[in-house]
């Protein structure tokens, strides 16, 4: 079970979060996990846009018992974003939180999750029309890595997330390791290295906004 941890209390009761599994953390789990730990807050698997303007709706169905709960959006087309924020059951969530960090392969041939990364430009226009299209109490979060391949630099990660913030996001989640697009994304849930110290860096470097460290949590 993947956690992430926040460094900051100001921001909600809530330490730790549990990260969004592809196929695990559907309404079933998320249910039992909240039994476990009532304090934590909860989020869907990563749910594509095209999925939740033409499929059944069954991934967006939760229960109250869930909530707070954040719904992660897996898309890189402002018009996608455009479609889903008319679907009203998204907005039941109490987040709205963008995938950048994602580097499987199925995820990749549709240009969203970790290639957002690589892609700036994009990244702001999806953050700015989400954060346009959702209601101001709806927070718009992104998850992220701390670089892609050999695109890894602290001065990249940081103009990367300042863009982010001023385009509208107001919680970064952040895997503390780098993406490596050519190796089985679940043997990149544990190499390279993590690296906190990056992580830190960013929280102090914007100091007003929720930085979540993500990545080898194992106790609050």
């Amino acid at each position: 079970m993947e956690t992430h941890k926040s460094r900051s209390d100001s921001f909600g009761k809530w330490a730790l979060c549990l990260a969004p599994m592809m196929k695990k953390t559907d309404r079933h789990f998320r249910f039992l996990a909240k039994l476990i730990s009532p304090n934590i807050r909860l989020f869907t698997e990563m749910i594509p846009a095209q999925t939740i303007m033409y499929g059944n709706g069954k991934q967006l169905q939760f229960s109250s018992e869930e909530k707070p709960l954040v719904l992660q959006l897996g898309t890189g087309s402002t018009t996608d974003i455009h479609q889903t924020m008319k679907i009203p059951e998204v907005l039941d969530f109490d987040e709205i939180n963008l995938n950048c960090g994602c580097p499987s392969p199925t995820v990749q041939s549709g240009n969203f999750g970790v290639k957002l990364m690589l892609n700036p430009r994009a990244t702001r226009e999806c953050v700015r029309t989400l954060r346009q299209q959702t209601p101001d109490h709806i927070p718009v979060s992104i998850k992220i890595r701390l670089g892609v391949d050999d695109l890894y630099s602290y001065s990249y990660l940081c103009d990367y997330v300042g863009m982010a913030i001023q385009a509208g996001a107001s919680i970064i989640f952040v895997h503390a390791r780098k993406a490596l697009l050519k190796i089985n994304p679940k043997k990149n849930r544990e190499v390279p290295n993590l690296n906190y110290d990056w992580v830190y860096r960013l929280k102090n470097d914007f100091e007003d906004t929720q930085i979540v460290i993500n990545g080898g949590i194992k106790q609050a």
